[in-house]
């Protein structure tokens, strides 16, 4: 799964909650934190490198209504993926 991929995967092959998730995420640049928190660990079930899932998500972000909060959002995908914080992976 690469990023370039994920937009014709999500049509495809993702189950119905994390497509409406996703599509929310790309129509509107912003979800609440626990939308975040369960397609970020999704993306990364599937096998979405950690690269990827950062620029995603920065791309996002920084359309939406957060837009300076790159560094949060940085943060908030590393400790998903077991990067930063106390380096656990989900």
């Amino acid at each position: 799964v690469t990023l370039q991929t994920l937009d014709d995967l999500s049509t495809k092959h993702f189950p119905p909650c994390m497509f409406e998730a996703f599509s929310e995420l790309r129509q509107r640049h912003h979800l609440k934190d626990l939308g975040r928190f369960m397609l970020i660990l999704f993306l990364k079930a599937i096998g979405l490198p950690f690269e990827d899932a950062k620029k995603l998500w920065v791309r996002e972000w920084s359309k939406g209504p957060a837009r300076g909060q790159q560094r949060e959002i940085v943060y908030m995908v590393g400790h998903k993926y077991g990067r930063a914080g106390k380096r656990q992976s989900y």
